[in-house]
């Protein structure tokens, strides 16, 4: 959680779906993975991956979780990942 911890108290809102942001060579993920998210921002409009298909999509394109992070922000749990080649 090296470059994570960096950045985290820097978020003040939570993330309605996937956000992508480059920083020193590495891809920086953030999204949504409690079950009240569907409910809250609903299909087809918005699509919430699990940590599993983050990693999967991640895999075909070469990259590798680096660090990843769960933080709670209310009733939303929110996925923090860093990857890399």
């Amino acid at each position: 959680m090296k470059i994570l911890s960096r950045y985290l108290p820097l978020i003040g809102l939570v993330v309605p779906t996937l956000a992508i942001g480059f920083g020193g060579g590495r891809l920086v993920l953030a999204h949504r993975t409690d079950s009240a998210a569907p409910r809250d921002f609903p299909p087809p409009v918005y699509r919430f991956p699990s940590d599993e298909e983050v990693e999967a999509a991640l895999e075909a394109v070469g990259l590798a979780t680096l660090e990843l992070a769960h933080r709670t922000f209310g009733s939303a749990r929110v996925s923090f990942r860093v990857a890399g080649r």
